[in-house]
């Protein structure tokens, strides 16, 4: 019989949620919109050769620790000082910060949950790319 903890279940499950994932050739991209403005927003893991639940499940839990809302508001108005449209007030992207935090942490929680079942799939995750959920991307 096979183990009910599976990537695909895994994958499944964050669907569920709203995200996306993307494989690409490098890093696998976890995608989702805010449900406050609809914006985009993305975490990208960069694999190896070897794929881990486990590693995955930190590396998520790392970046919803890092995500930092003062730094995430402070970044929008930034850009909307320099002329970035589409950028809402400060308690909007407060809220919207706010919502994005609760988003990956419950991303970071359903891997959680998958931990110590470790699937080859398509590499090791072992990296999340620097300063991926600070920046909006389209997706």
């Amino acid at each position: 019989m096979e183990d009910e903890h599976t990537f695909d279940k895994f994958v499944s499950e964050i669907q569920e949620k709203g995200w996306t994932l993307t494989n690409y050739e490098d890093h696998y991209k976890f995608s989702n919109h805010s449900r406050i403005t609809g914006l985009p927003f993305a975490v990208n893991v960069v694999m190896d050769t070897e794929y881990n639940m486990n590693i995955l499940a930190e590396e998520l839990q790392s970046r919803c620790e890092a995500f930092d809302i003062d730094e995430y508001v402070r970044e929008r108005l930034n850009a909307k000082a320099e002329g970035a449209s589409g950028i809402p007030n400060t308690d909007i992207l407060v809220e919207e910060g706010t919502d994005i935090e609760d988003m990956l942490t419950e991303l970071s929680d359903i891997a959680d949950t998958y931990k110590n079942n470790e699937i080859e799939y398509l590499g090791t995750l072992h990296q999340v790319v620097e300063n991926d959920i600070n920046n909006f991307e389209n997706t």
